[in-house]
């Protein structure tokens, strides 16, 4: 990203973020739960779709943006800072 952002970029960017994460685990969950062929291919979908966005997202803001984002998740086994345990 060329320019500085706003305050209101950031959190929004990270509004995004938390979204995705909280998508992606919610749909793992789903998996688990929806058998039937259909069911798993469109979740299976959107999780992939979710984390393919999250991937890109996170791998262009700032790290500080990124360590906002990835605290939303359930599963996060590292400090807030490093994002790489994710």
């Amino acid at each position: 990203m060329g320019r500085p952002l706003s305050e209101a970029e950031k959190m929004a960017l990270i509004v995004r973020g938390r979204a995705l994460v909280r998508l992606i685990e919610a749909g793992k969950v789903l998996l688990g739960y929806h058998l039937e062929p259909d069911e798993r291919v469109r979740f299976g979908l959107a999780v992939e779709a979710a984390q393919a966005q999250l991937r890109q997202l996170v791998g262009e803001v700032d790290p500080a943006i990124a360590a906002q984002i990835i605290v939303a998740s359930e599963k996060m086994l590292g400090p807030a800072g490093d994002v790489t345990v994710n």
